[in-house]
């Protein structure tokens, strides 16, 4: 039995943290699909690539070519992913989970 007011979807959420800095939210937003959780982290990994500088895009690369196929079909599955970039010192993790959302009111945008 499902519950009419209960919408599924995704929780998504970027921490940045170091060694001097205790990890800090960034960035969270809700999404419908697998697809637009994953498309989120790759336009969130393509900003901040350039600024970081070094190997990172070789180490993320993977990730973006190939490995984002498996994070989409685990999430389908409804199975948590992360991933996360090391660099310098500085850790940034992307988090994505699937949630039940709670619809409040029935509004239709005009």
């Amino acid at each position: 039995m499902t519950n009419p007011l209960l919408t599924p979807g995704f929780w998504c959420e970027c921490y940045t943290s170091s060694i001097t800095r205790p990890a800090r939210r960034i960035a969270a937003t809700r999404v419908d699909t697998p697809d637009q959780a994953i498309y989120w982290i790759r336009t969130g990994l393509e900003a901040v690539i350039p600024a970081l500088g070094g190997d990172t895009h070789e180490k993320a690369q993977p990730w973006l070519t190939e490995g984002h196929i498996t994070s989409a079909q685990a999430l389908t599955e409804g199975t948590p992913i992360d991933v996360i970039l090391l660099r310098a010192g500085i850790t940034i993790a992307y988090t994505i989970r699937p949630t039940p959302f709670l619809t409040l009111t029935n509004h239709q945008p005009e």
